[in-house]
């Protein structure tokens, strides 16, 4: 397992709060607040994370890196089971799904949507990566991270981490340089 540094920002999803009033706060962050509809729920959470990081870079956009890595199962079925006649949340079968699905639901589990809002919100042009997979694929994210800034790709480097589990939860790391990359070990 890696170690990082101490991160910049952290959000966990609390299930006492109101969806509408959360929904409320993360389009307020949004430069266009109505994209918060085109959001699943770890994405929001994400963006909360980075949101209390606040990164102030002091490079210009195109020199500046995210890497997201996302784990657990993502996936919310919820609002397709319905249009899968004839199975359940055990056994869906595509082959017989009506046309009813709705629009936005594909748009949400996109793996790499996660990273394209946080680009989009932190004006970060430079190099993008997401890696996904049912655990969190942290040693991925630091071994980008690492081949970044050797090859000078990036000056600073956004890296969040997505658990996408029950709880959905997030941390953020703002590095500014290779040097805070010594600190990290796989």
């Amino acid at each position: 397992m890696s170690i990082l540094p101490a991160a910049t920002g952290t959000a966990q999803w609390e299930p006492a709060v109101d969806p509408q009033e959360f929904e409320t706060s993360i389009s307020n962050l949004l430069d266009t607040p109505k994209l918060v509809k085109t959001m699943a729920l770890h994405t929001c959470i994400a963006l909360q994370a980075v949101a209390t990081a606040v990164p102030e870079f002091s490079c210009p956009p195109e020199r500046r890196g995210l890497i997201v890595c996302l784990g657990g199962d993502r996936i919310d079925y919820s609002e397709v089971v319905p249009h899968l006649p004839g199975t359940n949340e055990n056994e869906l079968c595509y082959n017989h799904a009506s046309r009813r699905i709705p629009p936005l639901w594909l748009l949400q589990q996109l793996p790499n949507m996660t990273a394209a809002h946080i680009a989009r919100e932190w004006d970060i042009r430079g190099s993008t990566h997401s890696f996904n997979q049912s655990t969190l694929p942290l040693d991925q994210g630091h071994l980008t991270a690492r081949m970044l800034f050797h090859q000078k790709e990036i000056n600073e480097l956004l890296l969040v981490a997505v658990d996408a589990g029950d709880i959905p939860r997030a941390k953020v790391w703002h590095l500014t340089g290779p040097a805070e990359l010594q600190t990290l070990s796989t």
